[in-house]
């Protein structure tokens, strides 16, 4: 009988970084909803449309902020993400490395950063 072993191969930097700016994205566009939301109506106001509107363009405007550089979220989680990965490639069993407690640890099976739904998909792209 043979075996075919598991393996995971974990996030390569370049999908790292795209998650890292997604993430500063819909960071930037919770920070931008209450400013749009403040906005005065005016004569040429787009009315009950642009309400219905308005969420994606802050959503677009938070990307292109993005992509232009951000305010530095997407660097400090990427190198956050490589740091963790770095970690658990270092764990060798996928044990919790340095527990401190005087016992083995058990062994796990090791695997890539734990993110939220909505951000592995743009990984994955």
């Amino acid at each position: 009988m043979s075996t075919i072993p598991a393996t995971l191969r974990a996030p390569d930097s370049s999908a790292l970084a795209r998650v890292a700016r997604r993430f500063e994205a819909q960071a930037l566009s919770a920070l931008l909803k209450p400013v749009f939301g403040e906005a005065p109506k005016g004569l040429l106001s787009g009315g009950p449309a642009e309400d219905q509107w308005r969420p994606m363009l802050v959503e677009q405007h938070a990307r292109a902020w993005t992509e232009r550089g951000g305010i530095g979220i997407a660097a400090s989680v990427h190198a956050e993400l490589l740091r963790a990965q770095a970690a658990q490639a270092g764990d060798g069993a996928g044990g919790v490395a340095g527990a401190g407690n005087g016992r083995a640890a058990a062994p796990s099976i090791a695997r890539a950063p734990v993110l939220p739904a909505s951000l592995q998909e743009g990984a994955r792209r």
